[in-house]
């Protein structure tokens, strides 16, 4: 078994569980009782559903790999980048909306760092 991989694994599914869980309390049910219009609103529905499966396919994916003789690098370099992706973002938002304390309200980086920095120990 791959051990960098099952970590990476075992985070992100933590990471898709809080986003669906926590994110239907803290986010979900406050857009959907927003006054934003309904195109709006919907679109953003969505795009927390896509993330949602996103995480938590990615979790699978990770999972399957660190049972892998030879993890599939191109898969594992891809889910690595998008980690990252995820971190930099919310980072970066944080940063520019909130400043230092932007960790204190939006913690993402903290658990996507580490699945992405996992995700490229275990394919290398």
């Amino acid at each position: 078994m791959n051990r960098p991989l099952a970590a990476a694994a075992a985070l992100a599914g933590l990471t898709a569980a809080i986003h669906a869980v926590a994110g239907q309390v803290d986010t979900v049910a406050p857009l959907l009782a927003s006054n934003l219009d309904d195109t709006a609103r919907l679109t953003l529905l969505g795009c927390w559903q896509v993330v949602t499966a996103t995480l938590a396919g990615s979790a699978l994916a990770l999972a399957w790999a660190s049972r892998q003789a030879a993890p599939p690098g191109p898969l594992l370099v891809f889910i690595a980048a998008c980690w990252a992706a995820y971190a930099i973002a919310f980072a970066v938002v944080g940063w520019m909306y909130l400043g230092a304390g932007a960790l204190v309200v939006l913690p993402q980086p903290l658990l996507c760092l580490p699945v992405s920095l996992l995700a490229w120990r275990g394919a290398a």
